[in-house]
């Protein structure tokens, strides 16, 4: 991840969420990501992505937004569009 890279971790269910915030928690280095905003834990759709109001500043190129990797832990039926178009390119 870099030292600017940042993760979100995107469930559909909040217990969830809060399961993956609260294993990060477990440790020191964990907690201090959390903390400084590098890792952080949402409720969404993640079918259709995260779109991160932080990563799609203002005065950023195209090439700049979205996330240079997306990792889908669950079964789809179909791979969703939008969250194609959040991956930046030659992304994986």
């Amino acid at each position: 991840m870099g030292e600017e890279g940042k993760v979100v971790g995107v469930e559909h269910i909040k217990e969830l969420r809060d399961l993956g915030e609260a294993n990060m928690r477990k440790s020191e280095d964990g907690r201090a990501m959390l903390e400084r905003g590098r890792v952080r834990f949402v409720v969404g759709d993640g079918r259709k992505g995260w779109v991160d109001s932080e990563a799609e500043g203002e005065g950023m190129g195209e090439e700049e937004r979205g996330w240079d990797a997306i990792h889908v832990g669950a079964a789809a039926v179909k791979v969703h569009e939008e969250l194609i178009a959040q991956l930046r390119r030659p992304g994986r």
